[in-house]
């Protein structure tokens, strides 16, 4: 999420990280604290915008990576490594809008998941567990999850097990979440579409769902 900042009006923010030639963790680590406005969701009651000490600015948006990986939802190597099916394959470094062969107003690029009780995951600056999460998600490293981790309401918010629902989708708007689509809309889909979110996940799958 730190090389978008200068397509929402932060290239001031984006270029204090840019390396000069030098160790770049300095330049990293006075900056990756820093709250965007535009990664936090309005709906998120916590105030996000102070930052603990030693925690990363947060986001309540994450990239879809797609619908769960290879032939089966516990493929967990996959998930971490690749390749991943959805608009953020975590093996490569991008791809064209010609991949997304399933059309980019069917294919989900941006979800909402805020970030964990313990606020340690959710940082805009940092990983691909921060920005990252797939439609059937299979790793987690906090005990209660529900594997795998599918776009579902979250009744407890973030007191919910799994570090408050830390391995799926989820919002604290009222029967669903804002979702981006590969074309850049934004969409509001209901829970009751979880399984169309699933298909919408994938790029190139050529599936037939309902419109959530």
């Amino acid at each position: 999420m730190l090389t978008i900042l200068p397509y929402i009006e932060q290239d001031s923010l984006k270029k204090t990280f840019d390396y000069t030639g030098t160790n770049w963790s300095t330049p990293f680590f006075n900056n990756y604290n820093k709250p965007v406005a535009a990664y936090l969701c309005p709906s998120e009651p916590r105030d996000l915008t102070t930052i603990p000490a030693g925690d990363g600015g947060f986001t309540c948006y994450l990239g879809v990576t797609g619908s769960g990986i290879g032939n089966t939802s516990t493929d967990g190597t996959s998930e971490v490594n690749g390749p991943t099916n959805g608009i953020f394959n975590v093996s490569s470094k991008g791809i064209k809008f010609t991949a997304i062969t399933d059309g980019t107003a069917n294919t989900l690029m941006l979800g909402e998941r805020p970030p964990g009780k313990d606020l340690y995951w959710g940082w805009w600056s940092v990983s691909d567990y921060d920005c990252l999460l797939s439609l059937r998600q299979v790793n987690t490293f906090y005990s209660g999850c529900i594997v795998p981790g599918i776009f579902r309401p979250e009744p407890l918010g973030v007191n919910a097990p799994c570090n408050g629902g830390n391995n799926h989708f989820w919002s604290y708007h009222t029967g669903g979440a804002q979702w981006a689509m590969g074309d850049g809309s934004v969409r509001f889909i209901s829970y009751n579409g979880q399984a169309a979110t699933v298909a919408m996940g994938t790029k190139d799958g050529n599936e037939v769902f309902a419109n959530p």
